[in-house]
């Protein structure tokens, strides 16, 4: 009885679940590419998975979408493209199972989600350039 009681509880019990950090910023300008990892806390049998992001992030690492789902804590990493035009900002969404809408078969489950804030600055005006071609013989 006992062994049925311990698996009860990695499954029912209730976890504290985040992501963190809150936020990534690139502070340089954003002419170059960047990386960040969020470090994400769920239950030991609970799975978690990238549901949005903004178009300029790529999920390097961890899982993105409803059909790939990770389990228990984790890391999902991630890049930022650069950036040629104005700061721009958004959110990473990650999407935890926490449990049953009924308990039973076939039931879907519920969710929450928590969100890290990803923003970059401008590109810089005077980066690199082409370098102006060399004097012209006159």
């Amino acid at each position: 009885m006992m062994h049925t009681m311990g698996a009860f509880y990695k499954y029912e019990h209730s976890v504290t679940l985040g992501t963190t950090p809150a936020s990534f910023s690139q502070f340089s300008n954003g002419s170059h590419s960047s990386a960040g990892t969020i470090t994400v806390t769920h239950a030991e049998y609970s799975t978690f998975y990238v549901s949005s992001k903004p178009s300029w992030v790529t999920i390097t690492s961890g899982n993105e979408g409803s059909s790939l789902k990770d389990t228990g804590d984790g890391t999902v990493t991630f890049s930022v493209a650069a950036n040629s035009g104005s700061a721009r900002s958004g959110n990473i969404v990650v999407t935890f199972d926490v449990g049953t809408t009924g308990g039973g078969l076939g039931d879907a489950n519920t969710t929450t989600t928590r969100s890290t804030a990803v923003s970059q600055a401008a590109a810089s005006g005077g980066g690199g350039g082409g370098g102006g071609g060399g004097g012209r013989g006159n």
